[in-house]
């Protein structure tokens, strides 16, 4: 790895502890915070979910900590 390449892993880490600070400063048990930005909300799960089928619009999504797995 360069250095550019291990400047930026280290920026991306720091950008995702921040991420995981804001998330659960709003967030401090599971749920949902829907914020002032339309479309834009924040959710938490501490614990494993069984599988669900839902439709949702075409969307973004951040998985700050820990594995997630999404079937298409």
């Amino acid at each position: 790895m360069d250095e550019m390449d291990a400047m930026a892993t280290e920026e991306i880490e720091l950008a995702r502890i921040r991420m995981s600070e804001i998330v659960e400063s709003r967030l401090p048990g599971n749920g949902s915070f829907y914020t002032a930005i339309a479309g834009l909300s924040l959710h938490r799960l501490t614990k494993p979910m069984p599988p669900v089928s839902m439709l949702l619009p075409p969307s973004f999504a951040f998985i700050i900590r820990g594995e997630k797995r999404v079937v298409l």
